[in-house]
């Protein structure tokens, strides 16, 4: 008898697909428990559709029949499941790890939620007690409810097992770890084995620390690989053959594009930064996983960083036998791109095929990238189908991943089955974390802790990089790759292309914009950084009414999240446009400017802020030394009420330090940075509190995903690197005819469509040009745009009364303390 998984896809073969890609995924990852996590995998992959063999859920697929839940499928696979685990480890002669011995736990809890999210454990379990009632009368109703529907699948499994046998025994062929009396074993004592889970779960809680957050990655490790394959498995899409990177690409990059360079001290100090990180990665310890790269602003530390992650890449192939997948992320969208060129240009420079596989080679992941993946093989330089694309890239199937801070800590520190599902590519890979200051300083010990987890058990290697060096990892855990404290700070002592000046006086926005004006010289290109939006808007109008009044009309330029993405990534490059035909533009902009950005001004004023965010800035003034010495001049901006507006956005305790610090030092030049951050970060690490850290961490050992009982307790779902805005609403811009187009399209092919899957299709197709259009702005500002319709629509009809060209959103300028 013929059983399916999905429509024309046979059960067995199914089951089998997605246990050996598991094992295959998870088989060379380095770390303890290596010979058992292979057979985890396929044991997990084998069970995880076992409900789908009963008579309601093949009668669901096929005929339509609906019996109730009675189809539900992955409870009773969870526990089929951790039966097989169970069984086949106690045949297992090596003395399991701590960990292992809680497998069945774990597999059971990948199974039951991979069409859901992780949530609480406990929920699912039942004390054994409770079990002995047949009736269940003591048992929480929801779980009741399951326990039945339980009760009769079995029913239906055992009067249907000599047909049910040749199945499973087909679908097992590769592993042979299945025999028919196991599926009666189950089958008669399904509640005795649902209640070992619950004494496994007491005892799991008893176990220590260090026992339990390694269970917690070997749960994402099941959970992410689990879904991840099935998903693509059942969706036709196999796993993308690996690639070779060749360890030498940055040097034959460097080679063709910078012959010609100059050997200014920049440039120079650029050199030798490389040739020691290089120098460095080869020799270091395969032993040691968690290295920081510190270097000025400009140092070229992202080509050093990618030539470093390849020459480790290829000793791993060489002395340990596997290929890791590289994960570069960054803390902005808007800075993706501009990384992932360079990428791109470097791997052209080395690979022939680069063009046909480049999908293969390096892929982009973020909310905004495009849903494209190059196809491989006979048909290379042929996309995948935009479902195809998405299962790939939404899996991180390539050597070379550029993503976001986002996309990769919360698929370490996560809940969401979509987030989760690129887990398992962490697993023994090369980490590069670049701008990693902007992890906000309460979250540091967590991510310290996950990252040091990721090492220790799944062999993964982590770089730090940043021209600030918080202090994320603790003293003697990490290797610093350009050398000893002494020597990154001789290479900071080496740069004198700024001087910053500080002035702590309380000054409102009106005073500033006339300050400049005074001291306004047309031949100087001039960047002014503030916190909020309303406090740019009101800086950038008055600095044009100043200057117009003294006869100059400078090109001035407005950055902030007020203005579309679409239009800021356009202003960007028409500012970089004017900088290199030596026009002297006047900017004015939030941080949106800061990280990444590569533009160099004369001089920079910035308002008061964190010292590692004033670095940054100082990082676009005489950025490549071509110029006779940058100014920076920091500022102490203050609303009406004379409240410092810095205090609105960084919170009192970095403004206290920060100002406590300049106290001591109003004048300061390049070759402090490196002194001065390193006391700001040890300030504000002993002050900040650590207690929502712990809590997750703690949720995270004990496999507490997310409140679904309003138990009111930290969960990992409380981790978000990004706040959500409260009383924030996503607008729709309609700037152009383009944008109408886009419009219409969404209000035919998303909005009008009932079809879900076709909805999500449709959709793909343009999302990134949509989402380049979309505001998120204070809900009270939106008040009259059309309100039926989620992100709300701005019609062209009605545009000049919500937005303007320049500025972008119009706004109060009394209220909104918003950033960026």
């Amino acid at each position: 008898m013929e059983f399916y998984s999905h429509p024309g896809k046979p059960l067995d073969l199914h089951l089998r697909e997605v246990a050996m890609e598991m094992q295959e995924c998870l088989q060379d990852i380095p770390g303890p428990g290596r010979d058992v996590l292979p057979l985890l995998a396929a044991v997990t992959g084998f069970t995880h559709d076992f409900g789908k063999y009963t008579t309601f859920f093949q009668r669901y697929l096929l005929e339509k029949v609906r019996d109730g839940d009675k189809h539900h499928h992955a409870f009773i696979s969870g526990l089929w499941g951790s039966y097989l685990v169970a069984t086949l480890l106690k045949k297992e002669e090596t003395i399991l790890e701590a960990t292992l011995a809680f497998a069945p736990l774990l597999c059971f809890m990948a199974i039951t939620r991979h069409h859901a999210n992780l949530d609480n454990l406990e929920r699912h379990l039942v004390r054994p007690g409770d079990l002995e009632d047949p009736e269940l009368t003591e048992v929480q109703p929801s779980l009741r409810y399951k326990l039945q529907l339980v009760e009769e699948q079995v029913a239906d499994l055992f009067a249907r097992r000599e047909d049910i046998f040749p199945s499973l025994l087909n679908a097992q062929e590769p592993f042979n770890f299945f025999s028919p009396d196991l599926l009666e074993t189950f089958c008669s004592s399904w509640r005795g084995i649902y209640a070992q889970l619950y004494r496994l779960h007491r005892r799991f809680k008893q176990a220590d620390g260090f026992t339990r957050r390694k269970a917690y990655f070997l749960l994402l490790a099941l959970y992410s690989a689990l879904i991840d394959a099935d998903k693509r498995e059942a969706g036709g899409v196999g796993a993308v053959p690996r690639c070779c990177l060749p360890p030498g690409a940055v040097d034959s990059f460097k080679e063709k594009k910078f012959a010609a360079s100059s050997s200014d001290d920049i440039n120079s100090l650029r050199e030798e930064i490389y040739q020691k990180v290089t120098n460095t990665i080869t020799r270091v310890s395969l032993d040691q996983h968690l290295f920081t790269l510190t270097a000025p602003t400009g140092a070229g530390k992202t080509l050093t960083s990618l030539s470093a992650a390849l020459r480790l890449r290829e000793r791993l192939h060489r002395e340990k036998g596997y290929s890791a997948r590289i994960i570069y992320a960054l803390p902005f969208t808007n800075i993706i791109d501009q990384t992932f060129t360079v990428f791109g240009d470097v791997l052209r420079a080395s690979l022939k095929d680069f063009a046909a596989k480049e999908s293969n080679y390096l892929l982009k992941h973020h909310y905004l990238a495009d849903t494209i993946y190059k196809l491989e093989g006979e048909n290379a330089g042929e996309e995948f189908s935009l479902e195809e694309s998405l299962l790939l890239i939404e899996s991180w199937q390539s050597e070379i991943i550029v993503t976001t801070f986002v996309q990769l800590l919360h698929s370490l520190i996560g809940f969401q089955n979509r987030m989760l599902k690129k887990s398992n590519k962490l697993l023994g890979s090369i980490v590069i974390m670049d701008e990693v200051q902007n992890i906000p300083v309460e979250y540091w010990e967590l991510v310290r802790e996950v990252l040091k987890g990721l090492a220790e058990y799944f062999g993964a290697y982590i770089i730090l990089m940043t021209a600030t060096k918080p202090l994320l990892f603790k003293y003697g855990e990490a290797i610093e790759l350009v050398g000893d404290e002494e020597l990154v700070r001789q290479f900071f002592n080496r740069l004198n292309r700024v001087q910053v000046q500080v002035d702590l006086r309380p000054k409102r926005v009106v005073e500033v914009a006339a300050e400049f004006a005074r001291q306004y010289d047309p031949s100087r290109s001039y960047l002014l950084i503030v916190n909020t939006i309303n406090s740019s808007l009101e800086l950038y109008q008055c600095i044009k009414q100043f200057l117009r009044e003294q006869g100059h009309e400078p090109l001035m330029f407005y950055l902030s999240t007020n203005v579309v993405p679409l239009e800021r990534k356009k202003r960007v490059e028409e500012i970089n446009q004017a900088l290199s035909s030596k026009q002297k533009p006047v900017v004015v902009s939030t941080q949106v400017v800061e990280a990444g950005v590569d533009l160099d001004f004369d001089i920079v004023w910035r308002d008061l802020s964190p010292i590692d965010s004033i670095i940054q800035a100082a990082g676009r003034c005489n950025r490549h030394s071509h110029k006779r010495g940058g100014l920076v001049r920091v500022l102490h901006l203050v609303d009406e009420e004379g409240h410092t507006l810095a205090n609105r956005v960084y919170g009192a305790i970095h403004c206290h330090v920060v100002r406590k610090i300049f106290e001591q030092y109003s004048e300061f030049t390049e070759k402090d940075f490196f002194d001065l951050v390193e006391e700001f970060f040890r300030i504000v690490e002993e002050k900040k509190s650590k207690d929502e850290a712990a809590k997750i961490i703690a949720a995270m050992e004990d496999l507490y995903f997310s409140d679904l009982n309003n138990e009111g307790r930290i969960t990992v779902s409380d981790f978000k690197l990004i706040e959500e805005l409260p009383s924030y609403v996503d607008v729709f811009v309609e700037l152009d005819e383009r944008a109408r187009e886009i419009w219409r399209f969404y209000q035919e092919t998303v909005l009008k469509e009932k079809d879900l899957l076709k909805r999500r299709r449709n959709f793909l197709g343009f999302k990134r040009d949509f989402y380049e259009r979309i505001l998120s702005v204070p809900a009270k500002l939106a008040l009259g745009l059309d309100s039926v319709t989620r992100p709300l629509y701005l019609s062209r009809d009605i545009l000049e009364k919500y937005y303007e060209p320049e500025t972008g959103f119009r706004r109060q300028l009394d209220d909104d303390p918003i950033i960026l």
